[in-house]
C-alpha cells in the first residue's frame, strides 16, 4: 500500500464487508518493519497488506547471470476459483488477465500478465514461479538446477497464457517451483480484452516439454492435499 493511511482505509473497507482478520492494523514485527494487517481470503489463506516496509539494497543482474531477478507469480488451488477471483478483484483491485476454460483464472496487479492465478482443486499451493533476466538466463538457470541433480518434472516449454516459458522442479519440501523468462506485459488496461482459452489450448506450444512420470497436472508436485494451515494465523 502507498502509506499507513491507505492501509487503514483498506482495513475499514474489508471489515465492513465482513472479511475475517488475522491481525489488526499496526506496526509489523517482521523483518523490515512497516505498518500493516493480515486477513483471510475466502479459502482461509492469510493475506498481508502493508506500507513502509524497509527496502533492501539491490543490484541489477548482469547478462548471463543464472539466478532469479524477481518473484514472477504464485498459483493456488481453490474449490471455487470464480469466487476467489472475484474477491481479489473486488476487494483488492487485481485485474483480470484471462481464463483457461472455467477452471484456471489469471490476475495481475502490475503490467505483468499475472501475479496470482487460481486453479480448481483442493485449496493448497500449486506453484511458485521465479523470473530470470531473459531467455538466455532462463536456459542457464534451468541448466544450473539440473546440474545440481534436481529432476525437472515438466519442461522446457512455453504456455499460451502469458506467452510464458516454463520449467518445473520439486523443492526439498515437496513444493513445485518454476523458472520462467519475462512474461507478457499488459500496458494498456483500457484496450485489453481478457481472453478465454478453450480445451484445445496446448499446455506447451513449442512441443518440447516432457512430463517425467507426473500425474495429469504435472505442475502440482506432491502438495495435493488440502492446506492444513487454512483459517489459522501463522506465527509472527
Amino acid at each position: 500500500m502507498r502509506d499507513p493511511a491507505a492501509v487503514d482505509e483498506m482495513a475499514s473497507e474489508l471489515a465492513e464487508s465482513g472479511v475475517r482478520f488475522a491481525s489488526e492494523p499496526g506496526a509489523l514485527k517482521t523483518p523490515g518493519g512497516g505498518y500493516g494487517f493480515r486477513f483471510f481470503d475466502p479459502d482461509g489463506r492469510v493475506i498481508e497488506l502493508s506500507a513502509g516496509v524497509e527496502e533492501r539494497d539491490f543490484r541489477v543482474l548482469e547478462p548471463r547471470e543464472n539466478i532469479p531477478q524477481k518473484l514472477s507469480h504464485v498459483v493456488i488451488y481453490s474449490e471455487s476459483p470464480q469466487s476467489v477471483m472475484d474477491f481479489y478483484q473486488e476487494k483488492l483491485g487485481f485485474k483480470l488477465s484471462g481464463w483457461l476454460g472455467d477452471f484456471f483464472g489469471f490476475l495481475r496487479c502490475t503490467p505483468d500478465f499475472h501475479s496470482v492465478a487460481i486453479v480448481k482443486g483442493e485449496p493448497c499451493l500449486h506453484h511458485i514461479s521465479f523470473e530470470t533476466r531473459g531467455y538466455d538466463e532462463y536456459m542457464r538457470a534451468v541448466g544450473r538446477v539440473l546440474q545440481q541433480g534436481l529432476p525437472m518434472t515438466y519442461g522446457i516449454g512455453k504456455h499460451t497464457p502469458a506467452d510464458s516459458t516454463f520449467a518445473y522442479f520439486i523443492d526439498p519440501n515437496g513444493n513445485t517451483q518454476e523458472y520462467v523468462a519475462p512474461q507478457e506485459m499488459i500496458m494498456d488496461d483500457a484496450a485489453y480484452s481478457p481472453p478465454v482459452w478453450g480445451p484445445e489450448t496446448p499446455g506447451d506450444v513449442w512441443g518440447t516439454a516432457r512430463n517425467q512420470n507426473m500425474p495429469e497436472d504435472p505442475t502440482i508436485g506432491r502438495q495435493t492435499e488440502r492446506d492444513k494451515g487454512l483459517w489459522a494465523a501463522p506465527p509472527v
